[in-house]
């Protein structure tokens, strides 16, 4: 395994691939398939041929649009395994046997949903060595902390992970089912109130401070003034402007004087936990983490569960 693994973060919204050890993605794409509508074949295009990433946004109104992956979760597999092959062989343009993989995931990724992604990867693909890493964490090393709360908001779902010593601590690990998409639609409905004819519905929901607290005040007490002292906002939802000092303000207000709150935003945006995977992936520390092809063959999927966090 002495070649340099392919990182890869695959969101709601945009799928963000490159090498281990670079400062930023190779490529970033929108995770969006496109399948040519029935009335608009084009001349010397078979009706089964896809459309994949930005070409998909060039040609949108053609296309009958899918999304593999909705709300952090995948509603598609055939649709995600031509996502990754284009990521392979179109984008990075090298062989995924050649290189370690290390796949982000969803801080609540369900033992069925890694093991499955490790039979794909393993299997059709015939990765050499496979890592799955907690979204949470991996923005969280980007930012150059191994303790804090991450709050990692994207396209489709907010989390909120407290982590300690580099381990998220599932127990009270929450998500907010909303992130970005329900911010556009929210946005369409004011447009709407205004006279401006477009369609939209509003979600309500509660706040991401109330959550935060929530989140933070369900760990063990001893961990939860360092929990609170660095709180990271990550994720393209959670760069925007204002955010941070918002955030700052109304949880100071709900916590105890004496305890000291502080939110940063990550300078890396949307590409945090990308970052984050670059910087350990490049580890010689980081070895004994992976998941090798012939652990893979001798114990099978469950091994995926022993060596992710």
């Amino acid at each position: 395994m002495d070649r340099v693994p392919i990182i890869c973060d695959y969101g709601s919204g945009f799928s963000k691939v490159g090498f281990a050890g670079k400062e930023a993605p190779l490529a970033i794409f929108p995770t969006i398939l496109g399948k040519l509508r029935h009335d608009t074949i084009l001349i010397g295009m078979e009706e089964e041929d896809w459309f994949i990433g930005d070409d998909t946004q060039k040609n949108r109104e053609k296309l009958i649009l899918q999304y593999p992956i909705s709300r952090g979760a995948i509603n598609s597999w055939d649709n995600l395994e031509k996502i990754w092959h284009h990521s392979f062989y179109q984008v990075l343009r090298t062989p995924p046997e050649e290189h370690p993989l290390m796949v982000t995931e969803s801080p609540l990724n369900s033992t069925s949903t890694k093991e499955k992604v490790c039979q794909i990867l393993f299997e059709t693909f015939n990765v050499p060595a496979l890592s799955l890493i907690n979204q949470g964490v991996l923005s969280l090393y980007a930012s150059g902390q191994t303790s804090g709360t991450t709050i990692e908001s994207g396209e489709g779902m907010t989390y909120f992970v407290p982590i300690a010593d580099g381990c998220p601590l599932h127990q009270s690990t929450f998500q907010l089912d909303v992130a970005g998409q329900d911010l556009t639609w929210y946005l369409l409905q004011l447009l709407t109130e205004r006279g401006i004819l477009l369609v939209g519905t509003g979600r309500s929901a509660q706040g991401i401070h109330m959550m935060t607290t929530q989140c933070i005040t369900s760990c063990h007490p001893d961990l939860q003034k360092t929990l609170f002292s660095h709180i990271l906002l990550s994720g393209g939802t959670g760069s925007f402007t204002g955010l941070r000092l918002r955030l700052q303000r109304e949880l100071a207000g709900l916590v105890s004087p004496t305890i000291d709150v502080k939110v940063s935003s990550s300078p890396y945006g949307k590409c945090s936990a990308w970052v984050g995977g670059s910087i350990l992936g490049s580890l010689s520390t980081f070895k004994d983490m992976w998941v090798t092809r012939g652990e893979y063959r001798d114990v099978g999927c469950s091994i995926i569960n022993r060596k992710s966090f």
